[in-house]
Protein backbone atom coordinates (compact mmCIF):
# COMPACT_ATOMS: atom_id res chain seq x y z
CA UNK A 1 0.00 0.00 0.00
CA UNK A 2 2.84 2.37 0.50
CA UNK A 3 4.52 2.31 -2.98
CA UNK A 4 0.59 2.59 -4.07
CA UNK A 5 0.83 6.40 -2.23
CA UNK A 6 4.24 6.85 -3.32
CA UNK A 7 3.31 6.41 -7.16
CA UNK A 8 0.71 8.90 -6.28
CA UNK A 9 2.66 11.22 -5.16
CA UNK A 10 5.54 11.25 -7.95
CA UNK A 11 2.37 11.27 -10.47
CA UNK A 12 0.87 14.15 -8.59
CA UNK A 13 4.07 15.96 -8.30
CA UNK A 14 5.54 15.61 -12.18
CA UNK A 15 1.81 15.98 -13.40
CA UNK A 16 1.76 19.39 -11.29
CA UNK A 17 4.74 20.57 -12.59
CA UNK A 18 3.73 19.57 -16.52
CA UNK A 19 0.65 21.57 -15.85
CA UNK A 20 2.55 24.50 -14.54
CA UNK A 21 4.84 24.64 -17.68
CA UNK A 22 1.93 24.44 -19.44
CA UNK A 23 0.02 27.18 -17.95
CA UNK A 24 2.64 29.27 -18.28
CA UNK A 25 2.71 29.01 -21.88
CA UNK A 26 -0.50 29.06 -22.65
CA UNK A 27 -1.83 31.36 -19.29
CA UNK A 28 -5.29 29.11 -19.14
CA UNK A 29 -6.36 29.36 -15.50
CA UNK A 30 -7.93 25.73 -15.33
CA UNK A 31 -4.11 24.90 -15.57
CA UNK A 32 -3.27 26.76 -12.63
CA UNK A 33 -5.69 25.17 -10.59
CA UNK A 34 -4.90 21.91 -11.50
CA UNK A 35 -1.72 22.82 -10.50
CA UNK A 36 -2.26 23.54 -7.24
CA UNK A 37 -4.57 20.85 -6.50
CA UNK A 38 -2.04 18.40 -7.76
CA UNK A 39 0.25 20.00 -5.53
CA UNK A 40 -2.01 19.96 -2.60
CA UNK A 41 -2.09 16.12 -3.00
CA UNK A 42 1.43 15.13 -3.39
CA UNK A 43 2.69 15.50 0.44
CA UNK A 44 -0.72 13.76 1.48
CA UNK A 45 0.10 11.01 -0.40
CA UNK A 46 3.80 11.12 0.57
CA UNK A 47 2.51 11.60 4.36
CA UNK A 48 0.56 8.39 3.88
CA UNK A 49 3.05 6.78 2.19
CA UNK A 50 5.29 7.19 5.31
CA UNK A 51 3.02 5.35 7.57
CA UNK A 52 3.42 2.18 5.27
CA UNK A 53 7.38 2.92 4.39
CA UNK A 54 10.75 4.19 5.70
CA UNK A 55 11.36 7.71 5.29
CA UNK A 56 14.83 6.87 2.99
CA UNK A 57 12.46 4.72 0.61
CA UNK A 58 9.50 7.49 0.14
CA UNK A 59 12.32 10.47 -0.76
CA UNK A 60 14.40 8.02 -2.78
CA UNK A 61 11.74 7.00 -4.39
CA UNK A 62 10.28 10.51 -5.64
CA UNK A 63 13.53 11.09 -7.41
CA UNK A 64 11.83 9.52 -10.06
CA UNK A 65 10.12 13.04 -10.93
CA UNK A 66 12.55 13.93 -13.18
CA UNK A 67 12.76 11.64 -15.45
CA UNK A 68 8.45 11.56 -15.58
CA UNK A 69 8.80 15.72 -16.30
CA UNK A 70 11.71 15.43 -18.56
CA UNK A 71 9.30 12.28 -20.69
CA UNK A 72 5.92 14.16 -20.46
CA UNK A 73 7.83 17.62 -21.43
CA UNK A 74 8.91 16.11 -24.39
CA UNK A 75 5.62 13.75 -25.94
CA UNK A 76 3.10 16.61 -24.09
CA UNK A 77 4.52 19.85 -24.63
CA UNK A 78 7.00 18.65 -27.57
CA UNK A 79 9.97 20.39 -25.75
CA UNK A 80 13.25 19.64 -27.40
CA UNK A 81 14.99 17.09 -24.90
CA UNK A 82 18.91 15.88 -25.28
CA UNK A 83 20.31 12.49 -25.12
CA UNK A 84 22.07 13.44 -22.22
CA UNK A 85 19.47 14.46 -20.62
CA UNK A 86 17.82 10.93 -20.87
CA UNK A 87 21.33 9.60 -19.95
CA UNK A 88 21.13 11.57 -16.29
CA UNK A 89 17.51 10.54 -16.04
CA UNK A 90 18.11 7.02 -16.72
CA UNK A 91 21.09 7.14 -14.32
CA UNK A 92 18.85 8.29 -11.74
CA UNK A 93 16.03 6.28 -11.70
CA UNK A 94 18.44 2.88 -11.94
CA UNK A 95 19.73 4.23 -8.84
CA UNK A 96 16.44 4.56 -7.65
CA UNK A 97 15.91 0.59 -8.40
CA UNK A 98 18.80 -0.36 -6.86
CA UNK A 99 18.83 1.33 -3.65
CA UNK A 100 14.76 0.79 -3.05
CA UNK A 101 14.75 -3.18 -4.84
Amino acid sequence: MGYLYVMCAVLATSFGLVSYKYYSKHRKKIYLLLTIGLFLLAPVCNFMALEYLTVDVVYMATSINGFIVLLMSHLVLHEVVRPQQYLGALLVVSGVIVYVG
